[in-house]
């Protein structure tokens, strides 16, 4: 089918829907425990153990996985946007993991999801200690708590000391994003070297919300792109996009040669590395230079997480206490530790990730890559420290925006010089508006 034609048959199918659920989720569902239905991913090792563990602990419980056994990445991501259309319709799986690529904003409006606010409080079991604050709440809106983070990203970018010495790039100066933007323009400006910034220029893009301004608020349904900072921020965009990137590839120490190699200043450790390959990136780059590893500070000064990885239950599941003794099992270490169980970004316990990083930090690799030796040291504690302590700074947590989406594809005209800055804000403004309204 047509993907054009496919995504509008979804979104008829979502609006559709909308009035059933705004009917059907606002009664409470009685509650019977009898059964409990999953939907697995394909390779969603986490997930998999968590079921094993389950039936074996509940073996009353009737447990049935949804799993379309497919690798193929179109294919999966047809499934899933009809599981989010199911959902929206009161059907569908118990537990599943939310996909970054949904309208979170839209599913929580319509209430998709249901509250597990009542479970979260009263547990005894997790260590909820352990969980980093912002992120958990993340998950809540309007004093419900939809669903619950099991994974996060925040941007860490990779440097060396050499790097920085030679580029003057002075990170004393970035201590928030307005400062990373003046010294950004202080490195272009003197001209004296051609690395690029970033290795990969969609960092720079998805600025748009890591920076911390409130562009856009689909919850209230507000947007305010006519500031100063919005300006500002596009300007700088557009100017890093014309450096060019150095290629967009992952993995194989790719981003520690090109900080080795002189191609740029900072590789991009955002979410669309996973947390594992940063970890192999440090300790390559670490055996010719010394790593430097500095948050990209949003506009308070603070960091801003995304979501990676959350588990929900749907709103009218009449099987919510399962769902909850499901989620115990998929956020306790029996599970969280197993081969395969980290999906590749921050856990959301900072006892995991310190257990995960060392027993990550030891991989032993079978060739080298890409100039370096494949005999490389384990992993310096440090460097999972940095990751603890850095997280302590996070002040804003969200979903990746479907809004920014839409300021990406309608700013673009401007970014490649087929419109002026007024034409394709003007554009945007009005996409923004249908978006918002729809």
């Amino acid at each position: 089918m047509n993907s054009v034609i496919r995504k509008k048959i979804v979104i008829l199918l979502f609006l559709f829907n909308i009035l059933f659920l705004l009917s059907a989720c606002n009664t409470e569902p009685v509650q019977t425990n009898k059964e409990l239905t999953v939907y697995i991913g394909y390779n969603d090792k986490p997930l998999e153990y968590a079921v094993d563990i389950y039936r074996t602990r509940y073996p009353e419980v009737n447990v049935t996985v949804i799993n379309t056994g497919v690798m193929v990445p179109e294919a999966q991501a047809d499934y899933e946007q009809q599981l989010a259309v199911e959902l929206m319709a009161g059907k569908g799986a118990d537990v599943f993991t939310l996909q970054s690529y949904w309208d979170i904003d839209k599913m929580i409006e319509v209430g998709a999801f249901a509250d597990l606010e009542a479970f979260y409080q009263e547990e005894q079991v997790l260590n909820k200690a352990s969980f980093n604050r912002v992120v958990m709440d993340a998950c809540v809106y309007d004093g419900k708590r939809f669903a619950i983070p099991m994974e996060y990203s925040f941007p860490i970018l990779l440097s060396s000391e050499s790097t920085l010495e030679e580029t003057k790039f002075n990170l004393e100066n970035c201590k928030d994003f307005e400062g990373f933007l003046a010294e950004t323009q202080k490195y272009y400006e003197d001209g004296n070297d051609d690395r690029l910034l970033f290795r990969m220029d969609i960092t720079a893009r998805d600025c748009l919300f890591l920076s911390g301004y409130d562009f856009v608020n689909a919850r209230e349904k507000k947007s305010d792109i006519t500031s100063e900072e919005f300006h500002q921020f596009y300007n700088w965009y557009k100017e890093i996009v014309e450096k060019g990137s150095y290629n967009y590839e992952f993995g194989d120490a790719f981003g520690a040669a090109a900080v080795r190699d002189k191609k740029c200043i900072f590789d991009n450790t955002l979410d669309y590395s996973s947390f594992d390959d940063v970890i192999n990136q440090i300790r390559f780059l670490d055996t010719t230079d010394q790593v430097v590893l500095t948050p990209l500070y949003n506009k308070d000064g603070g960091i801003t997480a995304t979501v990676s990885r959350a588990v929900g239950v749907r709103a009218n599941s009449s099987n919510k206490q399962n769902a909850w003794n499901f989620i115990r099992i998929l956020f306790s270490e029996e599970v969280q530790l197993n081969p395969g169980a980290q999906r590749g970004n921050i856990n959301i316990s900072s006892d995991i990730l310190k257990k995960y990083g060392s027993k990550w930090g030891n991989k032993i690799f079978g060739n080298d890559l890409n100039g370096f030796t494949k005999d490389v040291p384990p992993l310096d504690e440090k460097y999972i420290n940095f990751y603890l302590e850095n997280a302590k700074k996070i002040n804003l947590c969200i979903f990746k925006p479907k809004w920014a989406g839409v300021i990406y594809r309608t700013m673009e005209p401007y970014i490649l010089d087929e419109a002026n800055f007024t034409e394709a804000l003007e554009e945007t403004q009005r996409q923004l508006d249908l978006y918002l309204t729809e």
